[in-house]
């Protein structure tokens, strides 16, 4: 999913101002400053001088430490802000997610969401849904549950699935006011038309919970099976808890791993790649360093350690150990400790196989995850796939 966004009426001069602390060091040598093309204030476009025809980067200030570069949302270009103030709807919404997503001292909530304003006049429907995302999530502007529904119905009237899910979660959740499941409903039913995965989870909780629809377990776990097939991890995660308890199927504690195993989602294993580049990071000191971090009972390090011991990457494989400390580092509440445990009672890694302990860890490592039984799309987005 790309990254959406939000809008008021502020001009972008009136964004920034550099202290003398925050004057740009010169650039090295090897890279050249773009003088013909607009930046965003106290920005500057910088392109390699080895290789003219390299995509130029765009770099802002960062206190004492001079320019650094700034992260641009997908779409954002050389030509984003003056394509912007012409008028164009989707550089209006791309700029604005720049400002309400970028690090500071260039992220500017309010000129953000005018920009996205703006887009949504001109006809953006990603700026639409994203002042929907912004108005809920409370990261840039403040939360504002009744605004963003508004957003999402406007961007939902205009076809928008992703809009359509988040509005029939607001309705089922009541967070706006009375719950309307009868219009949530129809919401999730136009959304499952344009094939979106999460509109089936949907569809099939409120199945399970009779929301709207006659309560239909097993029809809601036909709906739960075609949306984990279609990548959606919550999905498995509720599939894996009907096997679990038996309920609108035969209780099937392998089925129910295979699905749990399912859940995990990218997240996880992002986390596992995050630990191991920390180790890299480290160098020849990384196991005595970790390793004595981790008898200190520091989780970071115990998860580290034993990601280490399980491969075999700078010590001695020990997957015994390596257990002992995901036990450790999930008692002192870090979730990739329990689902890590889990992964090896689910496999016997260590431990003696134990499908019923391997489910259990993975309910307190994966259960926050899905806590909300409502799919919701939380990213903003700057144009269509």
């Amino acid at each position: 999913m790309t990254a959406r966004l939000f809008v008021a009426s502020l001009l972008l001069p009136m964004l920034l101002t550099v202290s003398p602390a925050q004057a740009a060091k010169p650039p090295p040598p090897t890279e050249v400053v773009l003088t013909d093309v607009e930046a965003p204030p106290a920005c500057e476009w910088r392109r390699s001088a080895r290789r003219p025809d390299a995509t130029p980067s765009l770099y802002c200030p960062d206190g004492e430490r001079g320019l650094t570069y700034a992260r641009k949302p997908q779409g954002f270009t050389v030509a984003t802000l003056p394509d912007a103030r012409a008028g164009d709807p989707q550089a209006m919404n791309t700029l604005g997610v720049f400002f309400l997503t970028t690090a500071a001292p260039l992220q500017n909530a309010a000129t953000g969401q005018d920009w996205l304003v703006k887009a949504a006049a001109a006809g953006s429907v990603d700026a639409t849904f994203n002042l929907g995302v912004a108005l809920t999530d409370g990261k840039a502007l403040p939360k504002d549950p009744a605004a963003a529904a508004g957003w999402f119905r406007k961007a939902a009237d205009l076809g928008d699935g992703q809009a359509m899910i988040n509005l029939a979660g607001q309705l089922l959740s009541g967070e706006t006011g009375a719950a309307d499941d009868a219009e949530a409903l129809r919401l999730v039913r136009a959304a499952s038309a344009l094939n979106l995965p999460e509109a089936d989870y949907d569809l099939a909780m409120m199945t399970s919970l009779g929301r709207g629809v006659p309560r239909d377990q097993p029809a809601a776990l036909d709906l739960f099976r075609k949306a984990a097939e279609a990548k959606s991890a919550a999905a498995a995660w509720r599939l894996s808890l009907a096997y679990e308890a038996g309920d609108g199927v035969e209780a099937d504690p392998e089925a129910a791993l295979i699905w749990m195993r399912k859940a995990e989602g990218r997240g996880i294993a992002l986390a596992i790649v995050i630990l191991d580049l920390n180790r890299i990071m480290l160098g020849g000191r990384a196991a005595a360093t970790i390793g004595e971090q981790a008898r200190k009972g520091d989780g970071k390090s115990q998860l580290t350690l034993g990601l280490m011991l399980l491969d075999g990457k700078g010590v001695a494989k020990d997957p015994a150990l390596a257990a002992r400390l995901f036990r450790a580092a999930a008692d002192q509440g870090y979730p990739l400790g329990a689902t890590l445990l889990a992964r090896q009672y689910a496999d016997g890694v260590g431990v003696e196989r134990d499908p019923a302990q391997a489910l259990a860890w993975y309910r307190k490592g994966l259960a926050r995850f899905y806590a909300d039984p409502w799919a919701a799309f939380t990213g903003m987005r700057s144009g269509k796939d």
